[in-house]
């Protein structure tokens, strides 16, 4: 799927080092803020909002992709 700059409503998941159960967000959405030509790099803000875990909100940026389903994030 090709995207451009601007909010997305996401699904996501919170899930601790040491536990096999992870929680679903009540809501989650990221501002992409930059998205190269290719559509391959992007980077900007997140927001998220979990039932037990809380608030969650900080800056991503995918530093490489691959052919695989899912890309490097930090």
């Amino acid at each position: 799927m090709m995207v451009s700059q601007g909010r997305l409503s996401v699904d996501a998941e919170f899930c601790g080092p040491s536990s096999k159960q992870c929680e679903k967000s009540s809501a989650a959405e990221i501002y992409l803020a930059s998205v190269s030509r290719n559509g391959k790099h992007a980077s900007g803000d997140f927001t998220v909002d979990f039932p037990t875990s809380g608030h969650k909100e900080g800056k991503f940026k995918v530093k490489y992709h691959h052919n695989g389903p899912k890309p490097i994030c930090e």
